[in-house]
């Protein structure tokens, strides 16, 4: 579920939660629907109460999607974060998780938080990394000064086909690159390793996203400092997660900005 704007003469009739349990009714009715995603914007937190009384939880933050110039008016002084909020609608089949040792703890308490049983093993050497290529999805959004990069399977040119995506979105004046790493393979615990080692920040899940119904882990790198410092979190979840991700951020290894391409 996406955003909702409510017309100045209607608001606090109702209508806004009316709307939010349509769309809730008719997502738990459709016997193909395993979960329900919500974001809202962080620079308020009404999206985010409505949420979270009906049940979603906190996972992740998708850290300077909305670009500073589309919240002008609102008083924005930065890029701001939208908050992910996820709620499963039916029980489905465990799905195991592989990760860096370090960040088992606290990715393990996210999938519990939702309801996801399936074990989190560590896995993050090279060793794991697919024989042949890596293959990934490229999606340029100038709109929101981003590149998403969705992984499908990270192998020994992992490194260098994030070095090019880097260089593109640089070249192409882009804000922040964000990765979609799978985790319900060895490979993809890899692949989180060598970005967290390039400077990326990580800053949550996205449950049963991806084909297959396979968990994806959010990391980004901001060729700026990123806003966190406007974020409103509403929940005691979500403070927590923004708090999570700060200490993330703050202890990435550092690194030089990424050069445009010639």
């Amino acid at each position: 579920m996406g955003q909702a704007i409510v017309l100045p003469d209607h608001r606090k009739s109702g209508i806004f939660r009316w709307l939010f349990q349509a769309a809730l009714t008719h997502a738990t009715r459709d016997p193909g629907c395993v979960g329900v995603f919500a974001t809202s914007l962080t620079n308020h937190v009404v999206s985010q109460k409505v949420c979270s009384e009906a049940g979603f939880k906190e996972v992740g933050l998708e850290v300077d999607y909305v670009p500073q110039r589309m919240l002008a008016k609102e008083g924005a002084h930065g890029a701001i974060a939208t908050i992910v909020q996820y709620l499963p609608v039916q029980e489905v089949a465990p799905r195991p998780s592989y990760l860096p040792e370090t960040y088992r703890g606290w990715v393990g308490d996210l999938l519990a938080a939702v309801g996801e049983p399936g074990p989190v093993h560590a896995a993050a050497g090279t060793r794991h990394l697919a024989d042949d290529g890596s293959e990934m999805d490229t999606l340029d959004l100038p709109r929101f000064d981003m590149t998403r990069l969705t992984l499908a399977r990270a192998g020994g040119d992992f490194a260098r086909r994030i070095d090019r995506a880097e260089r593109t979105a640089a070249a192409s004046r882009r804000r922040t690159v964000q990765v979609l790493v799978p985790l319900d393979r060895p490979d993809g615990a890899a692949a989180f390793a060598q970005l967290r080692g390039r400077g990326y920040g990580f800053s949550g899940l996205l449950p049963r996203y991806l084909p297959g119904g396979g968990h994806a882990a959010m990391l980004y790198r901001s060729f700026d400092a990123p806003n966190l410092d406007e974020i409103q979190a509403y929940s005691p979840m979500a403070q927590q997660l923004l708090a999570d991700v700060r200490t993330d951020w703050a202890a990435r290894p550092r690194r030089q900005p990424a050069m445009a391409a010639a």
